[in-house]
């Protein structure tokens, strides 16, 4: 089973009827505590921007402008201590795993890929794959039932 998964730095652009929605929970494009009282049936998944709140967010956003492989140990270890149970996600391009993999070495993380291709799709091992870029939001393919930030 899969579900479908909206993210966007702006919470009023995903529709209403979202069931797993993504937001950011510091940096720029925080969404408020209205953003996500937009959506409150939805399991809702919060991304790091800058690797400074991993007991609030499930997901270090690694990409430009935001964490870099090299935040991801400490992370990852951070995640764990505040939230032995949580899960720690790295959100990355495609391109990005080898080097995301490389720093985390053996540490346990899941992965959420971006690999735009308009369809939703499998990439290797990752329980999410965002797929496709819209002028308002972004589509993910969640494999993982379980998923959610906590």
């Amino acid at each position: 089973m899969s579900r479908t998964m909206y993210d966007s730095v702006n919470a009023g652009s995903i529709p209403r009827g979202a069931t797993m929605t993504a937001g950011y929970g510091n940096g720029e494009f925080k969404w408020t505590a209205a953003d996500w009282a937009l959506f409150p049936h939805a399991r809702h998944v919060r991304i790091d921007v800058n690797g400074t709140d991993p007991q609030g967010c499930g997901v270090l956003d690694v990409e430009r402008f935001d964490a870099t492989p090299a935040m991801v140990p400490g992370w990852i270890r951070a995640r764990r201590k505040a939230l032995p149970l949580g899960r720690a996600v790295i959100y990355c391009s495609r391109s990005s795993v080898p080097a995301v993999q490389a720093a985390a070495g053996g540490l346990r993380y899941s992965l959420w890929v971006a690999d735009w291709t308009n369809a939703p799709h499998h990439a290797g091992d990752a329980i999410a794959v965002q797929y496709r870029n819209t002028p308002g939001y972004d589509l993910s393919v969640v494999y993982d039932d379980t998923w959610h930030s906590r």
